[in-house]
């Protein structure tokens, strides 16, 4: 499973917590991020989605198929 946002909210959501890395780092790995996204059987883009939606969906898409 891959949760990713746009680079605004991937900027505002790093503007809430401590950040390791340098703005030039940042960025870098958020564009390295969206040309070679990491393999995952799921991509699920979360950029408008508060924390229960986000939840939600992840829930819906592990559930077993019938």
């Amino acid at each position: 499973m891959r949760l990713h946002v746009s680079r605004e909210e991937a900027w505002r959501r790093a503007g809430t917590r401590r950040v390791f890395l340098t703005d030039a780092e940042f960025e870098a790995r958020h564009l390295q991020d969206r040309r070679q996204p990491p393999a995952a059987d799921h991509h699920l883009e979360v950029t408008s989605l508060d924390v229960e939606v986000q939840v939600e969906a992840v829930r819906r898409l592990w559930q077993p198929t019938r």
